[in-house]
């Protein structure tokens, strides 16, 4: 008997670990396994710059008592790190470019002031999101401290399993909407999760503005960051006064923040149901805000079919 292909993903948080294992075709993928497993305080401590793991053994053990059960002997795995580890920018770019070579030098040239580290000790990624008939470019940009990233790749190697996609917990969840959801011309998708809120702001499903805020749980910090994010896209994109607001949330209860949302924007705010239910391969027993949690690690190891 042949049995198929594990995909694999593994989302790092502060407090838990979430570890997701599909089979089947990227556009109809199958949900094989999920695991979920709470962190000890201080074991992640998400920085970018000074070290993130106090006792790396004890994370490997976590890492391989997490993913062995539903591995299904893969080794391969794409790895989501919070957001707070690095940096995500759009950004424009004028100066023409040939090749991903030249595109990162003249993106550390431009963003100098603006990484976590020094240009060459920082691991730049980036995705065209758009290009204009004079050759300006619009781009997403990942940037991480390389020692940052090794720190993790280091651990996640150690316990037998091998990071062949890294990326931010908010890109990979981005993605996962933008290929299901159908997004009106302008849109605003919000994610709030662990704590973390992230903006993103989209016309013609290319984003033009992204912010990211540490909020916690206090809802007053939660109201003021959108409000500040508001003052400072609005001026440069006065299309967001009509844009549609989107929201993704693992919180188990979800109006109260609903509400803060629909008062800081002054219109509805859209809950977002990935209906993960829809791709399991046997019937669970999470509840749904417990399935919303899995969407950005589908949407990481979709990329890995």
């Amino acid at each position: 008997m042949i049995f198929p292909r594990r995909h694999l993903a593994l989302d790092l948080r502060q407090e838990d670990l979430r570890a997701v294992s599909l089979t089947g075709k990227r556009k109809h993928p199958i949900l094989e396994g999920a695991r979920l497993m709470a962190l000890e305080p201080g074991l992640l401590l998400p920085s970018p710059r000074t070290k993130n793991i106090s006792d790396p053994n004890r994370l490997k053990a976590a890492v391989k008592e997490l993913l062995d059960p539903i591995a299904g002997g893969e080794e391969r795995l794409a790895l989501l790190l919070p957001e707070t580890v690095g940096r995500l920018f759009t950004v424009e770019v004028e100066t023409p470019f040939a090749n991903k070579s030249e595109g990162e030098k003249i993106i550390k040239w431009q963003l100098k002031s603006h990484l976590p580290a020094d240009p060459e000790a920082t691991v730049l990624d980036f995705q065209v999101l758009d290009q204009r008939e004079d050759g300006r470019k619009r781009l997403l940009v990942a940037a991480i401290a390389r020692n940052v990233l090794e720190e993790y790749e280091s651990v996640i190697t150690a316990a037998g399993y091998f990071p062949v996609l890294v990326g931010f917990h908010s890109t990979f969840l981005h993605n996962y909407y933008r290929t299901r959801l159908e997004q009106p011309d302008e849109s605003v998708l919000l994610i709030l999760e662990s704590g973390l809120l992230s903006f993103e702001y989209s016309q013609a499903r290319v984003p033009l503005y992204h912010r990211f805020r540490k909020v916690g749980d206090d809802r007053t910090a939660i109201f003021q960051e959108v409000s500040r994010a508001l003052v400072g896209a609005q001026e440069d994109y006065p299309g967001l006064k009509r844009a549609e607001v989107f929201l993704q949330s693992d919180l188990a209860e979800t109006e109260g923040v609903l509400n803060i949302f629909r008062a800081a924007f002054q219109r509805d705010v859209v809950l977002l149901d990935p209906h993960i239910d829809r791709i399991v391969s046997q019937p669970s027993d999470w509840p749904n805000w417990r399935l919303r949690g899995l969407t950005a690690a589908i949407g990481a190891a979709e990329q890995m079919i």
